[in-house]
């Protein structure tokens, strides 16, 4: 971290760190990213419980996920508090993410997300966009295999992302980490 950094009141010095991992990830330098992120993840930890917002930790999560790193994406959103509906935001957010990696991180980070609030999209539309984010990233087959096993409710919901995904691969975005910038269905 820098020193400068370091010097800023109350939870700064995290979103500080954060900002620094996001830049060296967009110049390519992902070990510099991920060991800032840890950084970042350590200096949280030692503040107040008043300081632990919600949407930093969502923040850290997705750039854990970005990087590929899934455990340390769990454990980030392990430390929510007990609002449900706000874990379920940031997991909807970070399990695609998670799926440009490995699908079935992916999936088991669905699972752990409870997904069952009302009035909230729930496991079957962040399975949806999981699927896009792994066929789009070069998982197509185990995305189709997983989506041609559901039920007859979701199969064809899920076969359709399938081929949102491979649509997307074809036509990627014009940025240096395409994975992250997927056009996933909309909350």
């Amino acid at each position: 971290m820098s020193a400068h950094i370091a010097l800023l009141p109350g939870d700064l010095p995290v979103v500080g760190t954060m900002i620094l991992a996001e830049a060296y990830r967009r110049n390519g330098n992902t070990d510099k990213a991920h060991s800032l992120l840890i950084e970042a993840q350590d200096t949280l930890s030692t503040l107040p419980g008043r300081m632990h917002s919600n949407v930093i930790l969502e923040r850290l999560a997705i750039g854990f996920a970005i990087l590929g790193d899934a455990d340390a994406a769990r454990e980030v959103l392990g430390e929510f508090g007990a609002i449900a509906f706000e874990r379920q935001r940031a997991w909807y957010r970070v399990a695609p993410l998670l799926a440009c990696h490995g699908l079935l991180d992916a999936l088991e980070a669905v699972d752990q997300s409870g997904a069952t609030t009302p009035g909230y999209p729930g496991k079957s539309a962040m399975i949806t966009n999981v699927l896009i984010a792994a066929a789009a990233s070069g998982q197509a087959d185990e995305a189709y295999t997983f989506a041609s096993g559901a039920d007859s409710y979701d199969r064809s919901i899920w076969l359709v992302a399938v081929l949102i995904g491979l649509i997307q691969a074809e036509q990627p975005a014009d940025s240096t980490t395409p994975c992250p910038t997927l056009n996933t269905l909309p909350k």
